[in-house]
């Protein structure tokens, strides 16, 4: 039993700015970062503004906060911060799958 211990640091990328979770276990990752993507996704829901904010998308985020200033306007905003928040959890979904198929790749060649 391995002690739960995590470290959250800011990553800049050239396009948004993620939260990454340094952790001892890759099963306390992986339950880590469903966490982080359900509480964003909810975020998105309650405030897609913020959501857009949060992911470095800033040009987005004005939109999306003249949208939500109205109960017609907030129904798509809250979808499309919906959506862009998948997009992202997707694209770092496939990285991971990738990087760990290169790395079993290269470890049978050695």
């Amino acid at each position: 039993m391995s002690p739960f211990r995590a470290v959250a640091t800011i990553v800049g990328r050239p396009q948004s700015l993620l939260l990454r979770f340094i952790l001892t276990d890759e099963i306390d990752k992986q339950i880590l970062l469903r966490t982080l993507e359900v509480l964003m996704k909810l975020a998105a829901q309650l405030c897609p503004a913020l959501a857009f904010f949060v992911l470095g998308r800033y040009g987005a985020g004005l939109l999306a906060m003249l949208l939500q200033f109205s109960i017609v306007g907030w129904i798509p905003a809250s979808e499309w911060a919906l959506r862009s928040i998948e997009d992202v959890f997707d694209q770092e979904r496939l990285q991971r799958e990738l990087n760990r198929r290169y790395q079993n790749r290269t470890a049978r060649r050695i």
